[in-house]
Parts: structure tokens; C-alpha cells; sequence
């Protein structure tokens, strides 16, 4: 399994959940985090785990996420889910 290290500080957005009464839903939120590589193939992700699961994607240079909300539409349905592609900030040498 490939290593992770830590890297600079950086700017970047966070989901954080959003309750009101009886539903939630996901928010977007600024914060100042460290940037994480992939030793096995030198892709720098924003989020320590993207860097973590980065073997398992099989070192691809994004993927989809997708947050859910309990929140139903005026036909009673749930709306559908909010889907994101998070992509690596840059390849640093050493990797593949």
C-alpha cells in the first residue's frame, strides 16, 4: 500500500452537514488544511483521504463524490444527489 505525506498549508472547501429540524443537507465551508501525495504515484490530493484512497482508484487523477440530502421535492421524491469530481492538485516528481 502506498504511503501518504504531508505537504504545504493550503486554502480549500469542506462539506460539512447542515441540519434544519428533521432534514440535513451538505454545505460547502472554507478552511486552511495541508495538502496530502500519494508516494505511489505523486498525485497531491486537498484531502488527507483522497490521498489515502488514491491506490484504490487505482491512481487516477479524479473521481466522483456524491452527497445525499434528506430533503424531499414537492412530489414527495428526495432530490437527487449532488455529485462533485475532486481532482488531484498536481503530479510532484517521484511518482509515477
Amino acid at each position: 500500500m502506498s504511503a501518504v505525506v504531508k505537504m504545504e498549508q493550503i486554502d480549500t472547501e469542506i462539506m460539512e452537514a447542515h441540519i434544519v429540524g428533521d432534514s440535513f443537507s451538505y454545505r460547502e465551508n472554507n478552511v486552511q488544511k495541508y495538502a496530502y501525495k500519494c508516494t505511489g504515484c505523486g498525485l497531491v490530493w486537498r484531502m488527507k483521504w483522497y490521498a489515502e484512497d488514491c491506490e484504490t482508484r487505482g491512481h487516477k487523477t479524479s473521481f466522483e463524490q456524491k452527497y445525499y440530502s434528506s430533503r424531499l421535492n414537492s412530489y414527495g421524491k428526495p432530490y437527487p444527489p449532488t455529485v462533485y469530481t475532486r481532482y488531484a492538485m498536481r503530479r510532484d516528481k517521484g511518482g509515477k
